[in-house]
């Protein structure tokens, strides 16, 4: 149904900004060890990383309650 949809995309988006955050850390890595300073390149790594894990535990909170808005509202 439409709503259930809804959900899965606004799920797809979380799982799409941490899999791009996934990448960037071996890059800034790789980056780090190109320049000789792969510790701070890392940490900025590390931080993207961290950002985009929460930012997708945000927005799949608010796919929850989203979900279950609609599930109680609608049956």
């Amino acid at each position: 149904n439409t709503y259930h949809s809804i959900t899965l995309t606004l799920e797809l988006e979380a799982y799409v900004v941490v899999s791009f955050a996934v990448c960037v850390l071996p890059l800034r890595v790789l980056r780090g060890i190109q320049t000789g300073d792969w510790p701070a390149e890392y940490v900025a790594g590390l931080r993207a990383l961290v950002g985009a894990t929460a930012l997708a535990g945000i927005m799949l909170t608010i796919a929850a309650f989203y979900e279950a808005a609609t599930l109680i509202l609608l049956h």
